[in-house]
């Protein structure tokens, strides 16, 4: 952190410095200008503390949204498995149903047959 901070003085003196010999700045101006970019730089800059905050909150969320999709998952799976239970249901109805028309028009055609001759 104090290395960063020392790059950060460094910079300041060296915009004042540029705004003063290349701008045609009086120090002050130049000063004040350079501290005015230095505070909004570090008042915009996340320490290292605030980033581990951020990786720990994260984690907790990743932590949570796994739980949620794991939950899920299962929820999915007993939905399929009633999906499925139904479909083999509709499949015996429909085995069953065309049995019965088979056997229906089989009947049918015999009748006719019979009665025809």
């Amino acid at each position: 952190m104090v290395a960063n901070l020392t790059v950060q003085a460094y910079d300041t003196l060296s915009i004042a410095r540029n705004l003063e010999n290349n701008y045609e700045f009086d120090k002050k101006q130049a000063e004040g200008i350079a501290r005015t970019i230095h505070e909004h730089l570090v008042s915009n800059v996340a320490t290292r503390e605030d980033l581990e905050k951020l990786g720990i909150e994260l984690r907790g969320e990743m932590a949570e949204l796994r739980g949620e999709m794991a939950e899920l998952r299962g929820e999915l799976r007993g939905e399929m498995v009633k999906v499925n239970s139904r479909i083999d249901d509709l499949s015996k109805t429909m085995t069953i149903r065309t049995g019965a028309m088979i056997v229906t028009a089989v009947g049918l055609l015999a009748a006719l047959q019979a009665i025809t001759g």
